[in-house]
């Protein structure tokens, strides 16, 4: 987050005064503030995710004592299976389903784990959803719109539905500003969830 606000800087030094002309340079920097946020949220996001499955997949837990919404995850090959396989096949692939469910065998995360490459409102809140994670997704539900200009956006000038020049005459560094203050917090937000979750072994079937 370093870089993005590196940039914002940059910007807020090089942009002109309200009403006056301004260099299209300006104009593209502040639309591709969009992109480079995005990126960290996207990153930091993932990375809080993959730390969190990896310290749970350390302590080797048997299957049968995780709680269940995390076995979307950890089962994930298995439900892949049975969705694959021919009818004739189902029956049995589903009864090895719920067998190594509740089974002594280690379970890994990891096995499942998906590296998202598009991170929507509605991906914080399966995150929490399949982690078992009883608190919102977001910090402050009335900053909910701040996740969805910024995904929203990103994915405009991604798919080239508008330029990064385009995107910049909408807004101004100081509105650029709160939309990263608002990411910022989010960002640890979610770590802040992930730290009291892992200490409080709540994905052990035991916690719950």
């Amino acid at each position: 987050m370093r870089e993005v606000q590196e940039v914002l800087a940059h910007l807020k030094r090089i942009e002109a005064a309200p009403g006056k002309p301004e260099a299209a340079e300006v104009r593209l920097l502040r639309g591709l503030f969009y992109v480079h946020l995005y990126g960290a949220f996207e990153y930091g996001i993932n990375r809080i995710v993959q730390s969190a499955s990896e310290h749970i997949d350390g302590e080797a837990i048997p299957h049968r004592d995780l709680i269940s919404s995390i076995g979307v995850i950890v089962l994930n090959a298995q439900f892949n299976a049975v969705g694959q396989s021919s009818t004739q096949n189902q029956w049995s692939k589903r009864l090895a389903l719920i067998e190594r469910r509740h089974s002594n065998e280690v379970a890994s995360i990891g096995d499942g784990m998906i590296d998202f490459q598009n991170v929507w409102l509605k991906t914080l809140e399966q995150i929490f959803l399949v982690f078992g994670i009883s608190k919102p997704a977001m910090y402050d539900v009335t900053k909910s719109g701040y996740v969805l200009e910024l995904t929203d956006t990103r994915n405009k000038i991604a798919h080239g539905r508008e330029s990064p020049q385009e995107i910049g005459m909408k807004r101004r560094s100081a509105e650029l500003q709160l939309l990263y203050d608002a990411i910022s917090l989010q960002i640890f937000y979610f770590l802040d969830c992930f730290n009291e979750y892992l200490a409080g072994k709540e994905y052990m079937a035991n916690a719950v």
